[in-house]
C-alpha cells in the first residue's frame, strides 16, 4: 500500500485569559503580541497533516515548545477502510503561559 503525504490544513494559535474571557485567535502566520506580565492560556492547534507534523513554538528566537503539553490524535475519516483519509490533529497547550523579560 502506498501512502501519500497530506499537507497541513490549518494552524491556529488560541489565547485567552485564565478566567476564559477575552479569547483571541491568531492564524495565517500573524505575530502574537502579549502585554508584559500577562498570564494566559495558550493553545496551538495543527489540523490535517500526514505524516504527523513537527511543530515548534518560539518567543522571539527562543524555542518554548517544551513548555507545552502535547495531545496527538490520528483521525481516520471515512467509512470504508481502503477509502479512509488519515490525518493528524495535534494540539499544544500551556495553561499558564507567561513570558518574563530580563533587562541586562
Amino acid at each position: 500500500m502506498r501512502r501519500c503525504a497530506v499537507p497541513v490544513r490549518s494552524v491556529q494559535l488560541q489565547s485567552e485569559w485564565l478566567d476564559g474571557s477575552r479569547a483571541e485567535m491568531y492564524a495565517d502566520r500573524r505575530p502574537v503580541v502579549f502585554n508584559e506580565s500577562d498570564v494566559r492560556r495558550v493553545r496551538c492547534v495543527v489540523n490535517g497533516s500526514y505524516p504527523r507534523p513537527r511543530v515548534s513554538l518560539y518567543v522571539g528566537d527562543q524555542d518554548v515548545t517544551g513548555r507545552f503539553d502535547e495531545d496527538v490524535e490520528l483521525v481516520r475519516d471515512g467509512v470504508l477502510p481502503y477509502l479512509r483519509e488519515l490525518y493528524y490533529r495535534l494540539q499544544l497547550t500551556d495553561h499558564r503561559f507567561r513570558i518574563r523579560h530580563n533587562i541586562t
